[in-house]
């Protein structure tokens, strides 16, 4: 019992795969009432408890008697008829449906209830996220990826490797596409959200693509041997960069000694996520973007795949369809997300998608909407672990100059094993990046983004 007179339960079960917390309450002075029930985390339970007991009951919760019977118009200690527990149409876990007791049970006034099910909305709307640990994780492995592919390594199987070098960009797409959405959604205006979008992605790019011309490349180029880079040269590589779109990967014939010819094969992507937002804005403008339209969408891009993966030799991978599919269904996941449960039976039945995907010719036929759920899902319940909600982004940073750095390596003939070149890349990426989002990255946000960035959008990394 409270300090209001409230007597409180609570008891733990399981229902929908998720563990949870009924916590309960009963009005003063009434022993047949029924309980109030709320399904939530143990740290979002632990915190209602705290609340509780500092401060008064709400208003449409379980207030005393006199409250609730102010609040249905009858006089205090009136009994009400008999009623019948109705279900309320809002999903969001803030509200009360409201049930009324027989009137033969002591007390006389109401119980609320409320039901929530433990969803990926209920998480995530309510308690922190680990999504910018996320993205640096599949920066890091972007990373860990091009420092095979680039040395010119072998030794994975063809198919594995097809996925290694896949999943990391799908799951940024996915990623987002759900915080994309969400901050459609949030808009204050249609032009804020493109002005946010453009100071997320095209100062940190343009500076990456001066620091490449103007000092990663000659300072390899000098210690390779090679002649001496044109003016020339630099300014067409940054602008041919500059719009997202690249046209133009060498500077003047370098790099050399590596299995890619271009300074920054991580670029080339985010025309695609650029085409991402404008797809976003159009449909959110047209009063279209819903969830029928989200699923349409990503059917037609499902359907475009499976015909490529089975006439066309590695054509699964082609960009517009893939990276549609993927962004499409992260859309679909943050419009969706209070019907989508938070579970642990799905995400084990989404890991098995994925590992037999691997043995298809495009995994994404099978394990596209796996792989999205498994990012939102993982990204939401390491939220639990305080060391891990970080609240500066590097992974930006990350996956924009590591491949340059990556570049300049080879060229300087640095050869190491791979797992010492993947160390070697992110120990001196890893610096470059937090001087990225601190001297340039951070100060474009706008003010109220500055600390957490993750939800005025994403961006999407370096392709494989």
């Amino acid at each position: 019992m409270d300090r209001n007179g409230v007597v409180v339960a609570r008891t733990c079960f399981r229902p929908h795969g998720g563990w949870g917390y009924a916590s309960g309450a009963l009005g003063r002075g009434t022993l047949g009432a029924g309980p109030r029930v709320l399904l939530t985390s143990r740290r979002e339970a632990r915190r209602r408890r705290r609340s509780t007991a500092a401060a008064p009951p709400p208003e449409h919760g379980w207030a005393p008697e006199v409250e609730s019977a102010a609040a249905s118009g009858r006089a205090p200690g009136a009994r009400r008829d008999r009623g019948h527990l109705r279900r309320d149409d809002h999903r969001t876990a803030d509200t009360v449906s409201p049930v009324s007791t027989p009137s033969g049970s002591r007390g006389g006034h109401p119980w609320p209830v409320q039901v929530t099910r433990d969803t990926i909305g209920s998480r995530f709307d309510h308690g922190p996220n680990a999504l910018s640990f996320l993205r640096l994780l599949l920066a890091a492995e972007v990373v860990a990826w091009h420092s095979y592919a680039l040395r010119g390594d072998t030794w994975l199987p063809e198919r594995l490797a097809t996925v290694v070098g896949d999943i990391g960009v799908d799951a940024f797409f996915a990623l987002s596409g759900f915080l994309v959405c969400r901050a459609w959604v949030g808009r204050s205006g249609t032009r804020a959200f493109v002005l946010a979008r453009a100071r997320r992605i095209f100062p940190g790019l343009w500076t990456c693509l001066l620091v490449t011309a103007f000092v990663i490349a000659p300072l390899a180029s000098a210690v390779a041997g090679m002649p001496q880079l044109t003016l020339a040269g630099q300014l067409q590589y940054v602008w041919s960069h500059a719009d997202t779109w690249a046209t133009q990967g060498e500077i003047d014939g370098t790099p050399v000694g590596t299995a890619d010819r271009g300074w920054n094969g991580s670029l080339w992507t985010l025309g695609y996520e650029v085409a991402c937002y404008v797809v976003i804005v159009a449909s959110g403008a047209a009063r279209v973007l819903r969830p029928g339209v989200l699923a349409a969408l990503a059917f037609l891009f499902w359907t475009v795949s499976l015909e490529l993966a089975l006439t066309v030799p590695g054509g699964g991978s082609w960009a517009p369809p893939r990276f549609g599919l993927m962004f499409t269904l992260g859309a679909l996941l943050w419009m969706q997300r209070d019907r989508i449960p938070f579970s642990r039976l799905w995400c084990a039945l989404a890991t098995v998608c994925i590992v037999v995907g691997a043995f298809t010719p495009d995994y994404r036929v099978m394990a596209a909407p796996a792989v999205a759920y498994l990012c939102i899902v993982g990204g939401t319940a390491l939220g639990r672990y305080e060391l891990l909600v970080l609240r500066h982004d590097l992974s930006y940073g990350t996956y924009i100059y590591a491949f340059p750095i990556q570049q300049a390596f080879l060229m300087c003939g640095v050869t190491l094993t791979w797992v010492g070149f993947v160390s070697l890349s992110l120990a001196t990426v890893l610096p470059v990046a937090a001087v990225s989002w601190y001297v340039v990255e951070r100060p474009a946000l706008p003010r109220d983004r500055r600390r957490d960035p993750s939800p005025a959008g994403s961006y999407v990394p370096a392709a494989s």
